[in-house]
């Protein structure tokens, strides 16, 4: 998936419309945009591979085409494009406890358009997913989202997290203190930055 992810994004970026002079070359580059928008759609989802493999059997064996299916099948919205729509599929992941699922939706939105908001919940996903391995690449992405806007909550509030369950308390004190100074009106992180120095006192 990241590789299919990178060499989509890639082509994107190199027929992007914006990158021609004239109206006759943007339409061109936007008919390739759309193909290589429908290449992504058909191998990315599982169902709809399995689904085209399905019907080109189907078609091989009995020579008969159907344009309507076809057509249905490559119909392609501009949401494969949109990060925010890639980024609230992420948040049903990840309300859903799929974790792995939702490391992949943030990092496609993320890729798309590098906010911190994006980076800080990809950061959360990959740790969530697998805490024992994640910690040090989670953290990384926290410092790489706080890079794009050091002002986002999310940022602080998920390195608190981390950093709280990694039994980094005195850092997580202070992720959360920012956090709070960001969101004053959230006194949970107050709370849970005094639990993170309640625990360091401890050691």
């Amino acid at each position: 998936p990241a590789m299919l992810r990178r060499a989509f994004l890639a082509a994107a970026d190199r027929f992007s419309p914006v990158r021609f002079p004239t109206s006759d070359l943007r339409e061109k580059a936007e008919v390739l945009l759309v193909a290589y928008a429908r290449a992504f759609a058909e191998l990315a989802d599982p169902e709809s591979l399995a689904a085209a493999r399905r019907r080109r059997t189907a078609a091989e064996t009995s020579r008969v085409g159907s344009r309507k299916e076809s057509s249905e099948f490559f119909r392609i919205t501009t949401d494969l494009l949109d990060a925010q729509t890639q980024f609230l599929e992420g948040m049903k992941r990840f309300e859903a406890a799929d974790f792995r699922a939702a490391v992949e939706l943030f990092q496609y939105a993320y890729d798309i358009e590098p906010q911190a908001v994006y980076g800080a919940w990809l950061a959360l996903s990959r740790y969530r997913a697998n805490p024992h391995a994640a910690a040090k690449t989670a953290l990384q992405e926290i410092a790489d989202a706080e890079r794009e806007a050091a002002d986002c909550e999310e940022v602080h509030a998920f390195r608190g997290e981390i950093a709280a369950a990694e039994g980094m308390h005195a850092l997580a004190e202070t992720s959360f203190t920012r956090a709070f100074k960001l969101a004053p009106t959230k006194t949970e992180y107050v709370d849970k930055a005094r639990e993170a120095r309640r625990r360091g006192e401890r050691v």
